[in-house]
């Protein structure tokens, strides 16, 4: 029980003023608990883990903001070099030539008395840690048994590739007075080449491993060896028209993952037989046209793993794993497999003439 402490008189638990005298004798109740309440909660303080967690935010951030800087591409690129050889003096020409990243095109039109130039270009832009020349071209030539052997490479310099943004270009003009020996390989891009009149082709393989690769033969091209066209990843496109084949070849169409697309004109006769195999892992296999005439004839055979075989013939019979011409054999002849694993085969094919020709035994 409380007293007051001015006067000394007994109160109550619960008063605020004595009764006698009338001085304060304590604050209430309710505010002693609030005032004990709030002196006993133990004082805020920060977590000390939480500071390191904010200082590597902000350097991650900060590495990250420097990184996409410093691999974005900012220097701009305009590459050009050429390499001639001559004199056209020798028969053959055999020339390997590998691009890791770039566009090749190949033409047989160069005049003069060079027997091959080759022209790389490069535009577009990289990043500031790259080579001041960001593409390397290199080149080496020699001379034995009358032929010309040229190796060529062309490689990206740059130590991040995927961060450049360049377009390489390789266009490869040859003389047509040499006989060929092509091997021309692009890791990314695509090789395309078109054989003019008179080219004379003792061998070819064009290789892409991801991208498209084109070969047309045009009219009078002389093919005297076995041809081949591939991509790992990509379309392989076969074009030919009145192609004068000194002997048996073969050609070898093959696409991973991809398609085969095919124009066969053939309506003159030619000294030989040209076997034609197109395969492809996953994608279809399209002869678009075949248009053959006189004596020259065709046997094509399909078939498919996981797909459909759709045929349209005029003047071919047989089923359609396997169609022949109406005069086949004959004189000159094409035969075709054609296969693939998962996808479809599509083919249209005409021998033009009703009149079966004479076999020439």
């Amino acid at each position: 029980m409380p007293y007051c402490q001015k006067c000394g008189a007994k109160l109550a638990d619960d008063v605020q003023y004595c009764y006698n005298c009338g001085a304060l004798v304590a604050a209430p109740t309710t505010q002693l608990q609030r005032t004990c309440e709030n002196s006993s909660r133990p004082p805020i303080h920060k977590n000390p883990r939480f500071i390191p967690v904010i200082v590597i935010t902000i350097i991650a951030l900060s590495a990250l903001v420097i990184a996409v800087v410093a691999l974005a591409p900012l220097n701009t690129v305009n590459f050009n070099e050429q390499n001639q050889i001559g004199p056209v003096g020798l028969n053959k020409l055999n020339l390997d030539f590998h691009a890791d990243v770039g566009d090749i095109y190949i033409y047989t039109n160069l005049t003069g008395d060079d027997m091959i130039q080759m022209d790389v270009s490069a535009t577009g832009s990289t990043n500031i840690f790259s080579s001041d020349q960001p593409v390397k071209f290199n080149v080496q030539n020699s001379t034995a048994n009358d032929t010309q052997m040229v190796t060529a490479t062309v490689s990206s310099q740059n130590i991040f590739p995927l961060s450049e943004n360049l377009h390489v270009i390789c266009n490869i003009y040859i003389n047509p007075k040499a006989d060929l020996t092509l091997n021309v390989h692009s890791d990314v891009g695509k090789v395309y080449m078109e054989a003019g009149s008179d080219t004379k082709i003792s061998s070819l393989t064009l290789e892409v491993t991801t991208g498209n690769t084109n070969l047309n033969l045009q009219k009078g091209t002389i093919v005297k060896g076995d041809l081949r066209v591939s991509t790992v990843t990509g379309i392989v496109w076969f074009s030919m028209d009145q192609v004068d084949i000194n002997k048996n070849v073969t050609l070898n169409l093959n696409s991973g993952v991809g398609s085969v697309e095919m124009i066969i004109n053939q309506t003159q006769t030619f000294n030989g037989n040209l076997q034609v195999n197109a395969h492809t892992s996953t994608g279809n296999v399209n002869l678009n046209q075949m248009l053959i005439d006189n004596e020259v004839a065709a046997r094509i055979q399909s078939s498919t793993g996981l797909g459909e075989i759709h045929v349209s013939m005029q003047n071919f019979n047989g089923l359609p794993s396997q169609i022949q011409s109406n005069n086949f054999p004959s004189k000159c002849n094409i035969n075709m497999n054609l296969d693939t694993g998962v996808g479809n085969i599509n083919l249209k094919a005409t021998y033009q003439t009703l009149i079966e020709p004479a076999l020439r035994v």
